[in-house]
């Protein structure tokens, strides 16, 4: 005997034995009008259904997929008006999939069959605030190098950001957009902080005043990510040039090697904590598991006072799915 075959025997069972064929001739069957399409674990599947007024009407829920599940029984109601309706709270431990509903009038009501889903529940946006960004510039002939700096903040506490973009536009003193970049990142952790940079050249002469971060989440999906680590961060002047020089340690805490396109991000803060500027460059070589490497950024400016050091673990690699990790 069927899964189904053998719940409307128990249901029939339920409303006292009475034979439930089809109503008879002029009469109206039982049918169901609407079904909660897709509950979550712990959320609440509404069952309504129109049939002959008076009827007295029963059922049971089969849970899926497991077929040793408990059955769900639902309370006896009389149709008054040829209408009624079932709310049900499903436990919080819930197997995913296909759950089946079947109801019962006595009385040569009818039956009907009826099914809904259930899913996973929906994962919380993640809200990604942009803390502070900053910019500086150098000219070099005709060109002009424009790096920036942006630091990130998921505040979401259960939802990783994955796939962002993150706009940058650099802007003259009135406000007026004079050029941008795009920063994609793999993931930003729930919870976590993130320092993101880019460089841009143009080829004229350009007086910024400000840039202007936006930042879209390609998707969110359920806390699980974290980010290589980055510790050992020094500032070293350099003996000649009125320079300095940062350097830090990478490690990585995946199971699969980091690949060769790893981006690493510099962010660079004054002595009164404003982002002034920034760059990045890709880590140059695969980073195995568990390994631990150093990099630096030379000839910086001796009026930073500061930096932070995210890793994108995927870089550019992640743009054409030869990524693995996170």
């Amino acid at each position: 005997m069927g899964r189904i075959a053998a719940l409307l025997a128990m249901v029939v069972l339920c409303v006292g034995g009475e034979v439930v064929g089809a109503a008879s001739a002029g009469s109206t069957k039982l049918r169901i009008t609407y079904i909660t399409p897709t509950v979550s674990p712990g959320g609440t599947v509404t069952i309504k259904v129109a049939g002959p007024v008076g009827a007295r009407c029963s059922g049971q829920i089969l849970p899926s997929p497991s077929p040793s599940a408990r059955l769900i029984t639902l309370a006896s109601h009389m149709l008054t008006s040829g209408r009624g309706a079932w709310s049900y709270r499903l436990p919080l431990d819930s197997a995913l999939g296909k759950w089946t509903v079947i109801l019962v009038c006595r009385a040569g009501g009818g039956i009907a069959t009826g099914f809904f889903k259930v899913g996973a529940p929906p994962v919380a946006p993640a809200q990604i605030n942009v803390v502070k960004s900053g910019f500086s510039t150098e000219a070099l002939g005709s060109q002009t190098f424009l790096y920036c700096g942006v630091q990130l903040q998921n505040t979401s506490g259960v939802s990783d950001a994955r796939n962002l973009v993150v706009t940058v536009t650099f802007a003259d003193t009135e406000g007026r957009s004079l050029t941008s970049s795009e920063i994609d990142l793999t993931v930003v952790p729930a919870g976590q902080t993130f320092y993101a940079s880019c460089l841009t050249i143009s080829n004229v002469t350009l007086s910024i005043g400000s840039v202007q971060v936006s930042v879209k989440v390609g998707k969110s999906v359920p806390k699980k990510a974290q980010l290589p680590v980055v510790s050992a961060l020094t500032l070293t002047p350099d003996a000649f040039g009125g320079t300095q020089t940062l350097t830090g340690s990478i490690t990585n805490p995946y199971a699969q090697a980091m690949p060769q396109d790893a981006a690493i991000y510099a962010v660079y803060y004054d002595a009164n904590g404003n982002i002034v500027g920034g760059d990045w460059t890709p880590a140059g070589a695969s980073i195995q598991p568990g390994a631990t490497v150093g990099f630096s950024f030379p000839y910086l400016d001796p009026a930073i006072a500061s930096a932070q050091v995210s890793v994108d673990p995927c870089g550019s690699a992640g743009l054409f799915g030869g990524c693995s990790v996170p």
